[in-house]
């Protein structure tokens, strides 16, 4: 690879690929279910097989909520916090209007009790701040599952740069 236009242009084959590999892979697994649910039907056996889409959401290991939309017009809240920051935060070269049509409250025990364990600590130590803000992260559909699961990572150098909408 002689330079990083060609880097970039293979890393996102690479990406497709793997999309393709994460495709097959359920495709694969609705093909055995479907078996599975024959193979019940012909032995006259109830067994009820668990929803695909359950088990997917379990592995995740979090739990999202949406925030119900009459709690939206109040002035508290993380909804309204959301709401004005989609107003005010975007770098100086989009000029785009962004329409909120949900808000989900994600809650992953793992990360929290990681978080707790962590604050503990830090406020032991000399010169705690408590200072915490709303960080936005784009990201394409398909890493969410990732994201969702694991935490945000630190990209490689090597990762795509998508764009900054709201700044870096």
């Amino acid at each position: 690879i002689a330079d990083t236009k060609t880097l970039r242009a293979k890393l996102l084959l690479v990406e497709d690929l793997e999309q393709l590999f994460q495709a097959q892979g359920v495709l694969d697994k609705t093909a055995a279910r479907d078996r599975a649910r024959e193979s019940a039907k012909k032995s006259k056996d109830k067994t009820v097989l668990p929803n695909p889409i359950d088990q997917q959401y379990q592995r995740l290991g979090c739990e999202i909520q949406p925030l119900p939309r009459a709690a939206w017009a109040g002035a508290e809240g993380q909804h309204h916090f959301v709401l004005r920051y989609v107003e005010d935060t975007h770098a100086a070269t989009h000029h785009t209007r962004v329409e909120v049509k949900n808000v989900f409250e994600v809650h992953h025990e793992q990360q929290q009790s990681r978080y707790e364990a962590w604050e503990q600590k830090a406020r032991r130590d000399e010169g705690w701040v408590d200072n915490r803000a709303l960080l936005w992260h784009g990201s394409r559909l398909t890493n969410w599952a990732g994201i969702l699961s694991q935490g945000l990572r630190i990209a490689p150098p090597e990762a795509p740069v998508t764009g900054y909408m709201f700044g870096k």
